[in-house]
C-alpha cells in the first residue's frame, strides 16, 4: 500500500487525492502510511471528504490515539473542524465507547449511533492538551463534547473535560435540555453524581417545557437520583414549577411514586400545596388517580389544605368520590374532616359525583356527612343518581339551609316521579320549612295539581292550609270539594252549578266513613250554586242563622242543614258631613249538613260548606263554626281599625280648625251615636251566634264544643267592646276639647275687646282733664286771646292730671280692691279657662 501511495505522489502532486489517501489510511488504521503521507509538508490536513470528515475527525472516530497524535503535530491543523453533523474530533472521541455492539437512540430530530463500551481516553487527553480546542463546541443538535461523554457514560472523558476551567456544564441542546437533565432522562446516576460535583452546575435549569431535573426524576421514580439532587438542598428549588405550574411533588404524586413523595415531603422548604395552572394540588391529583398511599402521605401533612379547590371548584374529596376511590374518601373524611358539603362551580358535591358515577359504597360513606346532595339531584331531576343515593340508605328527611326536605325540593320543582319515589321510601309529608310551608303548601302555591293529588292520596296533612291557599293551587276553579276518607283527602273541582246541586241531592251517610268540604271562592259562587239550598241572601249588618228552634220542633227530618251568614256592605252617604260610614267588609257564610247515625249514636256532620278564605280546612262542624266566629271577630276588628282611622282624622281636623269649624262638633256627636249603634249591632251578633250554638251543640252534638264556642263569643265581645269603649272615650275627649277650643276662641275675642277698652281708657284718662279744664274757660277758647291768659289753661290741665294719677295709684295699691279683682280672675278662669289664653293673673289685675 505504501508503494501505491508513492507511485501516486511521483505522478504529480494532487492535494485532494493526497487527503483522500490520508483519510483512507486513517480509516484503515495504518499509522505508517499516515506518517508517510504527512511527511509531505504540502498536504492540507484540514480538507474534508464527501461526508465532511477531516483526517483528524476520522482518527478520533476510529479510536486511533497514535494517528491523532501524529495529526496534531502537523502545523496548521484545525482540531475543531466540524463534519456535516457539526461534530468536532473531540465530540467523536468523548462519545465513542469501544464495544462493537451499537445502540440507536433518539436525540432530537435524527438518529445517532452511540456504542457501548469503554472509550479511549488518550485521544481526549491529546485533544484537550491543545489550548486551541473548543471544549464547548456544539453540533447541529446543540450537543457539546461533554454532552457526548455523558450520553456515552464515558466518565473518564467527562472527568477530563470537567477539569477545564472553560467547560460549560449548563449548555443546552436544541430542545433546551442541559447535560444534567439528559443524564436524568437516561437514568445515568454516575453521570448525575459527577455533574453535581461541579459548583457552577445549574441544578434548577429548565428545559423547553420549563421542567427541572428534579421534576423529571420525580416523575420517573428514581429515589437514588432524587437523593443525589436533594443533597444540594442549599441551591435546589424543590418548588420549581414548569409550564403547567406543576412542581416535582405534583409530578411524583401524579405518577404514584410513594417513596419519592415521602422523600420530597422531608425537604426543608417544600410546599405541599403548590397549585398548577388548573389549581390542582398534589393531593388532588393523587385522589383522582387513586394513589391511596400517596394520598394518605399527603393528607397527613398538616400544612396541606384538605379542601383546596381547583379552577372547577372541585376538592380532593370530590375527585376521589367521583372516581370511586373508597379508601381515599374514607381517610379524608375520618382522619382529616374533609368538607363533604363543598360545592364546585356547578354546585355539585362529592356525593353528587359519586352518585352520578354509580359508586354506591362511596355514597354510603358520605351519607352521614352530606347535607344537601339529594336536594340538588332532585332539583336537577337526576333520577338515576337519586336511585343510587336512596339505595345507599341516605336520610330522606334531611333539611337544607331553608329547612326543606328533599320532598319539598321535588314539589317546588314539580318533579312528580321523584316525589313518588321519595314517598315510597317513607318521606315525611308534613315537615315545615323556615316559612312554615309543608310540601302540600308548596304544591298549591306552585299550582302543581298532580302533586297535590299525590300528597293528599298519601295522607298529607292539610290542617294548616288556608282556603285561599287551595284556590291558589286551583286558580281556574270557584268551587272546590275536599273529600276525606280513610285513605286521605282528595280534591275535586266544580265549575258547573248543576253538578253541585246534583251532589247535594245525594248526601253522604255517616257509615260511609267519608265527609265532604265544599269551599267557595266568594259569596257570588255560593249564591250561584247554593241559593236554592241555603235560602235568601243575608240581611245587611246582621248575622242570619238557620234553622230556628221553632222550625226544628215542628219538622220531621232525616237530615238537617245549619247555616250562619254575615253581610257587611258599605254604608251609603246620607249627609255631606264627614261622619263615620260603615266600610265594605264582605260577606261570610258557613253551612253544614248532619244526618243521624245508623247505630243511633247521634248525629254526624257529612257535608261542610264555607266561604271563609283565611281559615284552614275544618275537620268537623264544631271547628267550622269556631272558624265562623273567628271570621266575625276579624270583621269587627277591621271595622274598629277603620273607626280609629276616622277618629284620628277628626283629631287632625280639630287641630287644623282650632275651634273655628261649626260642622265639627256635629260630626263628633254623630260619631258618638255611631259607636252606640255598633254596640247594639255587636250585641245582636253575639246573641244570634250563641242561639245557633246552643241549638246545635246541645241537641245534636251532645253538648260537646258548646263551651269552646261560648268562650270564643265571650272573647269576641270583650275584645270588641274594649275597642268601642276606647272609641267612645276618644270621642268624648274630642267633644270636650272642641268646647275648650270654642271657649278659648271666645276668650280671645274678649281679651281683644278688653285690650281695646284699655286703650280707650288711657285716651280718656288723658283727655278728660283737658276737657274738664276747658269748662273753666268756656266752650270757645282762643289761644291768641290773652284774656284769660292761655298759660293758665296748661297749668290747670297739669294739676288735674296729677290729681287723677294720684287717685289711680291709691286705688291700684289698695288691698281691698286687689282682693276683689283677684277673686274675679279666679272665677272667670274656672269657668272659661282664661289662663289657656296666655293671660296670667298679674296681667288681669293690671
Amino acid at each position: 500500500m505504501r508503494r501505491k501511495f508513492r507511485t501516486r505522489l511521483l505522478k504529480g502532486p494532487n492535494d485532494d487525492q493526497i487527503v483522500l489517501d490520508l483519510i483512507e489510511a486513517v480509516r484503515n488504521r495504518s499509522l505508517a502510511i499516515v506518517q508517510f503521507l504527512l511527511a509531505d509538508s504540502s498536504v492540507n490536513v484540514n480538507l474534508k471528504d464527501e461526508t465532511g470528515h477531516t483526517p483528524l475527525s476520522w482518527a478520533a472516530r476510529t479510536r486511533r490515539p497514535l494517528v491523532v497524535q501524529a495529526l496534531l503535530k502537523v502545523e496548521g491543523i484545525n482540531p475543531d473542524e466540524k463534519d456535516d453533523e457539526g461534530l468536532t474530533p473531540l465530540s467523536w472521541a468523548a462519545g465513542w465507547r469501544g464495544f462493537k455492539v451499537e445502540l440507536t437512540r433518539e436525540f432530537g430530530k435524527r438518529q445517532r449511533r452511540v456504542s457501548e463500551g469503554t472509550g479511549h481516553i488518550r485521544i481526549v487527553e491529546s485533544l484537550l492538551a491543545r489550548t486551541d480546542v473548543d471544549v464547548n463546541s456544539q453540533d447541529d443538535e446543540g450537543w457539546t463534547p461533554l454532552w457526548w461523554a455523558a450520553s456515552a457514560r464515558n466518565l473518564n472523558a467527562m472527568r477530563c473535560l470537567l477539569k477545564r476551567d472553560d467547560i460549560d456544564v449548563n449548555s443546552k441542546d436544541s430542545c433546551g435540555r442541559t447535560i444534567l437533565s439528559r443524564a436524568v432522562e437516561t437514568e445515568l446516576l454516575n453521570v448525575v453524581n459527577l455533574l453535581l460535583e461541579k459548583d457552577d452546575i445549574d441544578i434548577n435549569a429548565k428545559d423547553d417545557k420549563s421542567r427541572t431535573v428534579l421534576s423529571l426524576v420525580s416523575q420517573k421514580g428514581d429515589l437514588e437520583m432524587v437523593d443525589s439532587l436533594l443533597r444540594r438542598e442549599d441551591i435546589i428549588d424543590v418548588n420549581a414549577t414548569d409550564q403547567m405550574g406543576r412542581t416535582p411533588l405534583l409530578w411524583a404524586s401524579l405518577a404514584g411514586n410513594l417513596r419519592i413523595v415521602e422523600r420530597l415531603l422531608l425537604a426543608e422548604n417544600i410546599d405541599p400545596d403548590v397549585k398548577d395552572e388548573n389549581h390542582r394540588t398534589p393531593l388532588s391529583m393523587a385522589a383522582e388517580l387513586g394513589h391511596v398511599k400517596v394520598a394518605h402521605a399527603l393528607a397527613q401533612c398538616k400544612t396541606v389544605d384538605i379542601d383546596s379547590k381547583d379552577l372547577h371548584g372541585r376538592t380532593p374529596l370530590s375527585w376521589a368520590a367521583g372516581q370511586g376511590h373508597f379508601a381515599i374518601v374514607d381517610h379524608l373524611l375520618r382522619d382529616r374532616d374533609a368538607d363533604a358539603n363543598s360545592r364546585d362551580n356547578n354546585g355539585r358535591t362529592p356525593m353528587w359525583w359519586a352518585a352520578e358515577k354509580g359508586h354506591l359504597r362511596v355514597v354510603a360513606s358520605l351519607e352521614s356527612y352530606d347535607k344537601t346532595t339529594l336536594h340538588s339531584l332532585i332539583q336537577e331531576g337526576n333520577q338515576p343518581a337519586v336511585c343510587v343515593v336512596l339505595s345507599a340508605g341516605y336520610d330522606i328527611n334531611k333539611l337544607d339551609s331553608r329547612k326543606q326536605t328533599p320532598l319539598h325540593v321535588a314539589v317546588r320543582n314539580n318533579r312528580v316521579n321523584l316525589a313518588k319515589m321519595l314517598i315510597s321510601h317513607q318521606a315525611s309529608l308534613d315537615v315545615k320549612d323556615n316559612l312554615d310551608m309543608t310540601p302540600l303548601n308548596l304544591a298549591l302555591q306552585n299550582h302543581g295539581q298532580d302533586l297535590v293529588k299525590l300528597l293528599l292520596k298519601s295522607s298529607a296533612s292539610s290542617a294548616d292550609i288556608k282556603v285561599s291557599g287551595w284556590f291558589a293551587g286551583y286558580r281556574q276553579s270557584n268551587i272546590l270539594c275536599l273529600t276525606g276518607t280513610k285513605e286521605g283527602w282528595k280534591c275535586v273541582q266544580y265549575d258547573d252549578n248543576v253538578i253541585i246541586r246534583e251532589v247535594l241531592t245525594k248526601p253522604l251517610t255517616p257509615s260511609d266513613g267519608e265527609k265532604r268540604l265544599f269551599l267557595f271562592k266568594d259569596s257570588l259562587a255560593w249564591k250561584r250554586s247554593l241559593t236554592s239550598v241555603s235560602g235568601d241572601a243575608p240581611q245587611s249588618y246582621k248575622i242570619q242563622i238557620s234553622p230556628s228552634r221553632l222550625v226544628l220542633e215542628r219538622s220531621w227530618y232525616d237530615s238537617i242543614r245549619f247555616s250562619a251568614s254575615l253581610s257587611m256592605p258599605q254604608e251609603p252617604v246620607r249627609s255631606c258631613r264627614k261622619t263615620f260610614r260603615m266600610p265594605f267588609l264582605g260577606e261570610i257564610r258557613v253551612m253544614w249538613t248532619i244526618r243521624p247515625s245508623k247505630d243511633d249514636l247521634g248525629w254526624k256532620a257529612v257535608d261542610l260548606f264555607s266561604t271563609l278564605q283565611d281559615s284552614s280546612v275544618p275537620s268537623d262542624a264544631t271547628e267550622l263554626y269556631n272558624q265562623f266566629i273567628s271570621a266575625v271577630e276579624l270583621v269587627w276588628l277591621r271595622l274598629c281599625d277603620k273607626a280609629e282611622d276616622h277618629v284620628s282624622q277628626c283629631r287632625l281636623d280639630q287641630l287644623r280648625e282650632k275651634g273655628q269649624s261649626v260642622e265639627l262638633i256635629h260630626r263628633l256627636a254623630e260619631d258618638a251615636q255611631k259607636w252606640l249603634d255598633l254596640r247594639l249591632m255587636l250585641r245582636d251578633h253575639i246573641q244570634a251566634t250563641d242561639d245557633l250554638a246552643v241549638l246545635y251543640f246541645r241537641h245534636f252534638n251532645g253538648g260537646e264544643g258548646l263551651n269552646q264556642v261560648q268562650s270564643a263569643l265571650q272573647h269576641l265581645e270583650e275584645t270588641v267592646n274594649r275597642r268601642l269603649n276606647a272609641l267612645d272615650q276618644i270621642s268624648r275627649d274630642l267633644v270636650q276639647l272642641e268646647f275648650t277650643w270654642v271657649a278659648v276662641r271666645e276668650a280671645n275675642k274678649s281679651t281683644s275687646m278688653a285690650k281695646n277698652m284699655r286703650r280707650i281708657r288711657w285716651i280718656t284718662f288723658i283727655l278728660l282733664p283737658a276737657i274738664f279744664a276747658s269748662n273753666f274757660f268756656g266752650v270757645d277758647i282762643t289761644f291768641l286771646n290773652e284774656n284769660p291768659e292761655w298759660r293758665w289753661y296748661i297749668l290747670i290741665v297739669g294739676a288735674i292730671l296729677v290729681l287723677s294719677v294720684f287717685g289711680w295709684l291709691t286705688l291700684k295699691h289698695n288691698r281691698i280692691w286687689s282682693q276683689s279683682l283677684e277673686a274675679s280672675y279666679l272665677r272667670l278662669n274656672k269657668q272659661f279657662k282664661v289662663s289657656k289664653l296666655g293671660l296670667n293673673k298679674e296681667e288681669w289685675l293690671h
